[in-house]
């Protein structure tokens, strides 16, 4: 009786999955290497870091820059009531002086 699997066709079909199962190996213990490269190597992680905390404070900037230029437009909009606001400060300060040298 001759089994079916040991015929030189299911020898080289056997050879081929065992040479996709190293190629897949090989592969995956690349992509492994690269990863282990990429965590040991610190100056570049720290670059990358620096880059990217530096974008941040730049996206930052930006946005209080157009708050400030939206308050001084509001501000040369209506005039008043910032006015009336730092007048009631003016007189609170002259209260609380007027009250520190009663005592």
């Amino acid at each position: 009786m001759t089994d079916a699997g040991t015929g030189p066709e299911a020898s080289a079909a056997d050879a081929a999955v065992v040479r996709a199962q190293i190629a897949e190996t090989r592969q995956a213990l690349g992509d492994t290497v690269e990863a282990l490269v990429a965590k040991t190597d610190v100056k570049s992680r720290v670059t990358a870091k620096v880059d990217q905390r530096k974008a941040q404070l730049h996206d930052q900037g930006e946005r209080v820059i157009a708050q400030a230029r939206n308050a001084a437009e509001n501000a040369r909009r209506r005039p008043i009531p910032i006015a009336v606001v730092a007048a009631l400060l003016a007189v609170l300060a002259m209260v609380l002086l007027i009250r520190r040298t009663k005592r």
